[in-house]
C-alpha cells in the first residue's frame, strides 16, 4: 500500500473519531482549525458543516480508492493463478510424456 493511501486513511479515521467524539473525555474540548475560540453559534455551525462536508468528501474518496485497490488485488490474483495452473499443465504434460517414454 502507498504512504499516501495510509496517510489518507489514517486521516480519515482521525477525523472520524473526533467527528463522532470518541475520545477518552467526555469533557474534552475541541477546537476546530480556522474558528476563532469567540465564534458566533452561526459560525460554528457553518464550520461544522464545512467539516462534515469534507469528512464525507474523504470517505467518499477513500470507498473509491479502497474499491480500486479491491479490483487492482483481484486481477492480480487472477493473473498469478493463471499462471500457476499453466505451470502445473506444463509440468503435468511433461511428466506424462515421460511416463509414456518409460513403459516403452
Amino acid at each position: 500500500m502507498q504512504m499516501t493511501h495510509i496517510k489518507t486513511l489514517s486521516f480519515f479515521i482521525t477525523s472520524c473519531l473526533v467527528f463522532w467524539g470518541c475520545s477518552e473525555s467526555s469533557n474534552e474540548s475541541i477546537t476546530v482549525p480556522g474558528v476563532d475560540s469567540s465564534a458566533t453559534k452561526d459560525e460554528l455551525a457553518s464550520a461544522q458543516e464545512k467539516a462534515s462536508w469534507e469528512i464525507a468528501d474523504l470517505k467518499q474518496k477513500t470507498e473509491e480508492e479502497a474499491a480500486k485497490l479491491e479490483s487492482e488485488v483481484a486481477a492480480e490474483l487472477e493473473k498469478q493463478r493463471d499462471e500457476l495452473l499453466a505451470e502445473m499443465n506444463a509440468k503435468t504434460s511433461n511428466l506424462t510424456s515421460q511416463m509414456s517414454r518409460i513403459k516403452k
